[in-house]
């Protein structure tokens, strides 16, 4: 709907003036938040399973009832994780284009900060010292494209470029 003009001019009418796009606002940010959370966590533990798989000795050294526990738990947290991140992708996508043509309603206090902190802490989970546990085999697999999301996520960042967001930047402790 927002490649429609007249459906994108309604939607950032409604911004401008309704209390309902702060409600779709929070919903969409509780979405992205639980979608990329558990997409991280799943990959973080396919990275777990697919290290000790590739370490021969350790592997070996499991009952098979363990190493078939584990399997079934990365069969299982690679299925999530398809379906979590391409939802996640969706999410930040909208993010991505509604912050190009609308600013004021996410800088608005009730959002600004949640948005920061958002923001930094997938920020940090891409780019901190832990990035290297969201490595997996065969990325494409389960539509990880983490250049792409850190790309979206730093347009977000300039789309929101101000004061007011600088201050919830700076003011965001949990990220720290």
């Amino acid at each position: 709907m927002w490649g429609s003009p007249v459906h994108r001019q309604a939607l950032i009418n409604e911004s401008r003036s309704g209390h309902q796009f702060v409600k779709f606002v929070n919903m969409l940010m509780n979405d992205t938040t639980f979608l990329l959370d558990e997409s991280l966590e799943s990959l973080k533990r396919i990275h777990e399973v697919q290290e000790l798989i590739s370490d021969d000795d350790k592997w070996s050294k499991l009952p098979s009832e363990q190493q078939q526990s584990r399997m079934r738990q990365l069969n299982s947290d690679e299925r999530q994780c398809r379906s979590y991140l391409t939802l996640a992708r969706e999410t930040v996508d909208m993010f991505h284009y509604l912050t190009v043509d609308i600013k004021e309603p996410f800088l608005r206090p009730e959002l600004v900060d949640r948005l920061a902190s958002m923001l930094n802490f997938n920020l940090q989970q891409l780019c901190g010292k832990r990035c290297k546990d969201l490595k997996v085999r065969n990325p494409d697999k389960y539509g990880w494209e983490p250049r792409r999301l850190l790309s979206q996520l730093v347009d977000i960042y300039l789309h929101l470029d101000c004061d007011k967001f600088a201050e919830a930047l700076a003011g965001d402790e949990v990220s720290h």
